[in-house]
């Protein structure tokens, strides 16, 4: 029988230039990826990880200016990235399919994974 990973809810990956901020304490933090019901997070430099199961309290800052207080438990690691796992109401899914449509518009060819093709064909 193969493997089949669903999801509850709509993950969104978010290519360099689009990424949302994650403030935490006065500190920045890339969001990687994210959805209704929780979010990754990239380290920068000499950045510690968090302890699994801790409490990360912040405000996610979208590149069009709508913010989002989040509470999240650490749920993993990958890396240098961070999973949370949202508490609350999370991240409001309209807000979601608001940024799938804007990264649709204005990064489809991040999206379509057509990234390092040359145009030129060279």
């Amino acid at each position: 029988m193969p493997f089949e990973h669903q999801r509850s809810f709509y993950r969104i990956s978010y290519p360099g230039p689009a990424r949302p901020a994650l403030n935490v304490e006065g500190r920045s933090f890339d969001v990687v990826d994210c959805s209704e019901s929780g979010l990754r997070y990239e380290l920068k430099g000499r950045d510690a990880l968090p302890p699994a199961g801790s409490t990360i309290k912040g405000t996610v800052r979208f590149k069009r200016g709508r913010e989002v207080d989040i509470v999240g438990r650490v749920a993993r690691h990958y890396g240098d990235t961070v999973a949370l796992s949202l508490e609350g109401d999370g991240i409001p899914f309209r807000l979601i399919l608001d940024e799938q449509q804007y990264l649709r518009r204005n990064f489809l060819r991040h999206l379509s994974g057509d990234e390092d093709e040359d145009p030129a064909g060279s």
